[in-house]
Order: structure tokens, then C-alpha cells, then sequence
């Protein structure tokens, strides 16, 4: 009978992590953001600031400014990546735009590298982390990037 229960438990734990690893992928293969700037019906920049991480390379920041509207739109435009696109293909350049935001009532925080790259996290689950990429035509229509 413990036998029985000890299997019945793995099955459980097993049928989970699947439902968990479905719910993160689109029907494209795509990672599914469980911050979905792309649909939210209203996206409210709380707090916006530019930081430079050294500064021997403040001068090189300076060049890079995104403002509020430009922040929303490259949200809304960069496709979400899995924490393994991020790690192995994103550049996470030295310049920084930082903040937070009010998606559909949620509080979120974000970061948005100069090189198009953004990480977001619920301010109640700051251990979530989710990512994005705003390339090329995304960049272009967004503005705020040095070409």
C-alpha cells in the first residue's frame, strides 16, 4: 500500500511539472511571458531612470534614453525569451533604463538594456524573472537606440 501511494505521488509530481513546462510554452514553441506586456490592456510607467554601471563608461550612456512611452513600447514589442536564449544569445549592454510599471493593476519592475534586452519581475515575486528582446525593426520603430 506505501508502495502504491509513493507511486501514486511521483505520478502526481510528474503530471505537474508537464502541466508547469506546457503553460510556459506557446503553440509556436514560443516561451509564453507570464508578464504579458503585449496584451495588457494598460501598461502605467511608475518610475523611469537611466543608470550607467561604471563610471568610466558614463559618457558612452549618456547617448542611450529611452522615455516613458518608448519604455511601454519596447515592452509591448520585444518577444519574451527563455531563461536559456537569455543566458546564451542576449547582450546585456552597461547602460540601463530601470523602473516600474502598473501592467493590467499588477506591479512590475524592469530593466531595458542599450542593446534592446529587458528583464521584468512582479515587485511580489522578485524571484520570477522573465526576459525579452527588442531587435532590429522593434529597435527602430521604438527609437531611443544609437545606430
Amino acid at each position: 500500500m506505501v508502495i502504491r501511494l509513493w507511486v501514486f505521488t511521483l505520478l502526481l509530481a510528474a503530471m505537474a511539472s508537464v502541466a508547469q513546462a506546457q503553460s510556459t510554452i506557446t503553440t509556436s514553441g514560443m516561451p509564453r511571458a507570464a508578464i504579458d506586456f503585449h496584451s495588457a490592456r494598460k501598461i502605467v510607467i511608475l518610475k523611469l531612470s537611466h543608470e550607467a554601471y561604471a563610471d568610466s563608461i558614463t559618457n558612452v550612456c549618456r547617448d542611450f534614453r529611452l522615455n516613458r512611452r518608448q519604455a511601454v513600447d519596447l515592452l509591448r514589442r520585444a518577444r519574451p525569451l527563455t531563461a536559456t536564449e537569455f543566458d546564451h544569445s542576449a547582450d546585456w549592454a552597461p547602460c540601463t533604463v530601470f523602473g516600474a510599471a502598473k501592467v493590467d493593476g499588477a506591479n512590475v519592475d524592469w530593466e531595458i538594456s542599450a542593446s534592446g534586452v529587458a528583464k521584468a519581475w512582479r515587485s511580489s515575486h522578485p524571484n520570477e524573472t522573465y526576459y525579452f528582446n527588442c531587435e532590429d525593426e522593434c529597435q527602430v520603430a521604438v527609437g531611443g537606440f544609437r545606430r
